[in-house]
């Protein structure tokens, strides 16, 4: 959502108005929604025929339709939009002054949209993709974009191997670096 609303925003620069962050979604931000989930089931189906079994669903079945009862003729715009427990969040914007003294919206990049969902969900959704070997294009796009505005350093050369590993979630921030690592790490909880 963030990637699509804030992608022309640069330092300087301010918004008019803080949008609702799932009520105003738009059909850009659900597809990206969505082409993370394509990346996510990728890494899942590879990490299962790697012999490490995991079963991701879809976010629209899962969330969507099993938990919240939403109808599979629905779409994530319309679910996000109109589900009542999304109702009311603001995107993480805060007032701010754009170089010519206007007054509008810029974005908080120290809001937990920032430093929890992007190391702490994407970057250990990278980290699984490296061990794979499957490419991620959107969550690596999501990470790159972020890692800009958050002074942070995640993705390298299209790797998981930045300097800020280590206050990221990724299995190689605790020494998981291979396929049998995370068999290994399965056995062990079993």
């Amino acid at each position: 959502r963030l990637v699509t609303l804030l992608a022309d925003w640069k330092e300087g620069d301010v918004l008019d108005s803080n949008p609702l962050f799932y009520e105003d979604m738009t059909d850009e931000a659900a597809e990206m929604m969505d082409a993370i989930n394509a990346d996510l089931l990728s890494v899942g189906k590879t990490l299962t025929a790697k012999g490490v079994p995991v079963d991701v669903p879809h976010i629209f079945d899962w969330l969507a339709c099993h938990v919240y009862g939403e109808a599979p003729s629905s779409n994530l715009r319309r679910f996000f939009a109109t589900n009542d427990a999304y109702k009311g969040f603001r995107c993480p914007l805060v007032p701010g002054r754009d170089s010519n003294g206007r007054e509008g919206y810029v974005p908080d990049f120290a809001n937990r949209y920032f430093t929890e969902d992007i190391n702490l969900g994407l970057c250990g959704y990278k980290g699984l993709a490296d061990i794979a070997s499957v490419e991620t294009p959107t969550i690596d796009r999501i990470i790159s974009w972020a890692q800009g505005h958050m002074g942070r350093e995640f993705v390298v050369d299209g790797k998981l191997q930045g300097k800020d590993v280590g206050i990221t979630n990724a299995p190689q921030r605790f020494g998981i670096e291979t396929i049998d690592d995370l068999k290994e790490l399965y056995q062990s909880g079993e």
